[in-house]
């Protein structure tokens, strides 16, 4: 996982608040870094020069791989503060992400992908010495009969 410090001009990143930020963020997030293949860091000064409580924001974006990016922000008096809430933001996030997905599949090996190939054809071809018309598609062959079904029990809209 890449992780990506930005600022703008009011606040000033060193090499070692973005090492002491990047293993924040690694051990707040440590669950999901498997599945993240980017974290950017958004940090500002929400009014410039002049002060306050909730002054400085933290945006963080995460980019699950094979899913649209996620982000959260947080304000807070000082960039440490901010940075610590939109961490428990993100990692909250993500686990509400993740557990609706469901759990990680299981790496498939190219030996069981080509074996799953074979059944398909040994299976298409079966269905077609049976003489019925079928539809390739991504689960194997459908047989026509089954689609011409299910379209005869949708129901009639606007008659």
């Amino acid at each position: 996982m890449k992780i990506q410090i930005n600022s703008d001009k009011q606040i000033p990143v060193h090499e070692a608040f973005a090492a002491a930020a990047k293993a924040d963020l690694l051990r707040a997030l440590r669950p999901f870094v498997a599945r993240l293949t980017r974290l950017e860091v958004h940090l500002s000064d929400v009014n410039s020069d002049k002060g306050g409580s909730d002054d400085k924001r933290c945006l963080l974006e995460a980019r699950p791989a094979r899913q649209k990016p996620v982000s959260v922000s947080a304000d807070a008096a000082t960039v440490d503060m901010a940075l610590a809430s939109a961490a428990g933001k993100m990692k909250r996030r993500l686990a509400t992400l993740f557990a609706k997905a469901g759990p990680r599949p299981a790496p498939v090996k190219p030996a069981l992908l080509e074996s799953t190939a074979s059944a398909r054809k040994t299976t298409a071809k079966r269905n077609t010495t049976q003489g019925a018309e079928t539809i390739p598609n991504a689960r194997g062959v459908k047989k026509k009969v089954v689609y011409r079904a299910r379209r005869k029990a949708w129901p009639k809209r606007g008659r």
